[in-house]
């Protein structure tokens, strides 16, 4: 879990974690050391009512303080307060979830809630009298609202600048995403919206929205309000997306398939979720496959949950926001939270991936690379692992005991990445961009109308037979959509981008990945494209590649696609 031994609840692997966590919020004001060590001070090991307890009596005494404090002006001293009973209210309910039906869990998150409500609304030093930075939102979403905080820039408030969406994970809300990055990410200028989606903390409790995997769907109406309602301030072209814990497989999956988001951040990276009950059960993903439908199953993770008390927490919490009736459904619903089938190596934007040395639920063994180390191993788009260390104080689940280290890294990448992009970023890299993301997605009537009435596609490598070049709408359509009949394109292995002196001009490298047809034979070539440019669309385009290579790929198939 870590390589410092735990100071508190030694036996007690989950108790300790969260103590840590709760330590590390300190870092951007959620929480006092000594209040957390006297709040532990009265909590038995295992007993989740002395748990509940001390946290909520520490939590009333501090919303109180600051209740008085408003009373009397003291408004700074108020919004710290405030800010400190959120998050103990947060933690109070946390091992709860066995029944979430209990009244006491409703009401520290209530509580808890309002009170970081009430912390916002106060107006931190450096902001003008009377308007906070920090506002609620509320994101339409199917029918009904999702939760969340837009947090402007500490510098430029009003100005176009980037702007980093994020989110939590299994167990964390959109509140605590003040403490994990959202205040960090403000201080160095971004724009930030933290939101809960189906299955964290607001969506479950207001309207029983559980997690759902295709997590494009969340983020895709998240987007959606950002630049309708905020546009005015947000840089369309420079979104991030941030995902904690769980957040490391949902972020990702999320940027494999929604084209605005330029860059993602995995704290930590997961490739494959499952990864995590397959340690604690001590059975591979193929093992609970074979398995999972038998009666039996469930009685077996029960009796491995009464033996770990990692595993029996995360069962509890799991068979609610998951919306699972047992504890196999629970594990077969787990188990689509991954990057497998290709999902991994759609993703086009640059990848921070994190890892922690003693991850609590992701670590690797002698038998298989972390879940980090596994997701970078199956990414095409630019990637940078960022492994954080117990020399550090980082080195936990998510890098709790070292929060303001940990983002700040993160951050400094994100800044780095941006500035980049600016920087090489041209008229012609956005139309080859664009094009791959559509090729990427078969959108084939997408891909025909990036090219202009008077596009020309040539083929200099075409062999004896066939056409060197296409000049007219007709041909370039006809050519495309053969494409689409002889191979079935799954992702894009490679880029590698040649910018040129003229911005409306680009050479690219480019590896295809797909399956043809009708042979079902795989289908893996390589291209250089040149591309030249006009108002957003494909004026010429120059396709390099080996006919030889692509006929033993699609056989018959073939005299269609290298037309």
């Amino acid at each position: 879990m870590t390589s410092v031994a735990p100071l508190l609840f030694a036996d007690h692997p989950q108790y300790w974690f969260e103590t840590m966590r709760m330590l590390g919020h300190s870092s951007f004001g959620g929480s006092e050391v000594g209040e957390v060590l006297a709040t532990s001070a009265s909590i038995t090991a295992g007993n989740h009512d002395s748990w509940y307890d001390a946290w909520l009596r520490t939590a009333d005494r501090i919303a109180e303080g600051a209740r008085q404090d408003t009373a009397r002006g003291r408004i700074v001293s108020a919004r710290e307060g405030f800010l400190r009973a959120a998050n103990y209210y947060r933690n109070a309910d946390f091992f709860l979830h066995a029944n979430p039906r209990d009244p006491r869990v409703s009401h520290a998150y209530r509580l808890g809630v309002r009170c970081f409500e009430a912390a916002i609304a106060i107006p931190r030093p450096f902001e003008d009298a009377g308007v906070s930075s920090i506002s609620p939102v509320r994101i339409p979403y199917e029918g009904r609202t999702l939760r969340g905080y837009l947090y402007r820039a500490a510098t430029g408030s009003d100005e176009k600048r980037p702007t980093i969406v994020m989110h939590n994970g299994f167990d964390g809300s959109a509140e605590e995403m003040h403490f994990f990055g959202a205040e960090a990410a403000a201080e160095r200028g971004f724009h930030v919206l933290a939101f809960d989606g189906p299955g964290q903390p607001s969506a479950v409790h207001d309207h029983g929205l559980t997690f759902r995997p295709d997590w494009e769907n969340v983020v895709g109406p998240v987007l959606d309000l950002l630049l309708a309602e905020h546009g005015d301030i947000v840089d369309a072209d420079r979104i991030a997306l941030l995902g904690v814990s769980l957040g490391g497989v949902l972020a990702p999956r999320a940027a494999a398939f929604e084209p605005r988001i330029a860059a993602v951040v995995c704290n930590d990276g997961v490739y494959d979720a499952l990864g995590a009950v397959e340690a604690l059960l001590g059975q591979t993903r193929a093992e609970m496959e074979a398995r999972w439908h038998d009666p039996a199953f469930s009685a077996e993770v029960e009796a491995a949950a009464a033996e770990q008390p990692t595993l029996r927490w995360a069962l509890d919490h799991g068979l609610w926001v998951m919306g699972a009736s047992d504890p196999a459904e629970f594990v077969r619903t787990y188990a689509q939270y991954h990057l497998l089938d290709g999902v991994a190596e759609r993703i086009t934007c640059p990848v921070l991936v994190c890892e922690a040395d003693s991850d609590l639920f992701f670590a690797g063994d002698e038998a298989a690379l972390s879940q980090p180390r596994q997701l970078m191993a199956h990414l095409s788009a630019p990637a940078t692992l960022m492994t954080f260390t117990g020399a550090e104080g980082a080195d936990a689940h998510c890098h709790v005991g070292a929060q303001r280290l940990a983002i700040g890294r993160m951050l400094d990448w994100l800044t780095e990445v941006f500035a980049a992009d600016q920087k090489t970023s041209s008229p012609a890299h956005a139309v080859l961009l664009r094009s791959i993301e559509l090729l990427a997605a078969m959108d084939l009537d997408g891909y025909v109308d990036l090219f202009a009435e008077d596009a020309v596609i040539e083929f200099p490598y075409a062999p004896p037979g066939r056409p060197r070049r296409l000049d007219d709408p007709a041909s370039v359509r006809d050519y495309v959509m053969a494409i689409g009949a002889a191979v079935r394109i799954e992702s894009f292995p490679s880029l590698v981008v040649h910018h040129l002196t003229d911005p409306h001009s680009i050479v690219a490298e480019v590896a295809l990945h797909g399956t043809a047809v009708e042979s079902g034979a795989p289908y893996d070539v390589q291209y250089v494209w040149i591309i030249e440019e006009r108002d957003g669309r494909i004026v010429r385009f120059r396709d390099y590649w080996n006919p030889t290579q692509t006929t033993a790929a699609t056989g018959p198939a073939d005299r269609e696609v290298a037309r």
